[in-house]
C-alpha cells in the first residue's frame, strides 16, 4: 500500500471515477491543500485529508474509502496512515470519532481521549489525540 500527496492530475482522476467533487463530498481546494491518496498497486483504496491545526498538529479528517470498509482494511489503513505520519514533522494527530468501532480502533493504536472537550455538551462525537515520539512508531 501506497500514500500519495493529491496533484491536480489525481483530483480530477477522482473526480471521474469517484464523482467526489461533482458530488460536493470534497472542494477541489481542500483536496489539493490536504489532500492524499491511498493506493494499492492500481487499485485506489481511498483518501483522506490532514488539517493543520497549529504548527506540528494536524487533524486527520474526511477519510474516504472506495470500496466496503471492512474492520481489517481499517485496521491495515490506521496503520499505514500512522507510518506515513511518521515521516513527517507532526507531533501529533487529532481524530474526531463519532462511532465505538472507531473509538476502539483509535484506542488501539494508542490514541488517548482528548480531555479538552470537557466543557462542550454530550454527544457521541468524542476527539482523540495521538502523540508522536520516538518510540511509538507503528512500524514495530
Amino acid at each position: 500500500m501506497e500514500i500519495k500527496k493529491i496533484d491536480k492530475a489525481l483530483c480530477r482522476t477522482l473526480d471521474e471515477e469517484h464523482r467526489l467533487l461533482q458530488a460536493g463530498k470534497l472542494k477541489e481546494q481542500e483536496l489539493l491543500e490536504y489532500g492524499y491518496m491511498i493506493e494499492a498497486g492500481e487499485e485506489k483504496i481511498g483518501s483522506f485529508q490532514l488539517h493543520p491545526t497549529d504548527e506540528h498538529s494536524v487533524q486527520l479528517r474526511k477519510l474516504s474509502l472506495f470500496n466496503e470498509a471492512t474492520p481489517e482494511l481499517l485496521l491495515f489503513i490506521f496503520h499505514e496512515i500512522l507510518v506515513f505520519i511518521h515521516t513527517t514533522e507532526v507531533d501529533q494527530v487529532i481524530v474526531s470519532s463519532h462511532t465505538r468501532f472507531l473509538d476502539e480502533l483509535l484506542e488501539h493504536y494508542g490514541f488517548e481521549k482528548n480531555d479538552g472537550s470537557k466543557n462542550q455538551a454530550p454527544s457521541t462525537h468524542k476527539s482523540w489525540v495521538y502523540k508522536i515520539s520516538n518510540n511509538s512508531n507503528p512500524q514495530e
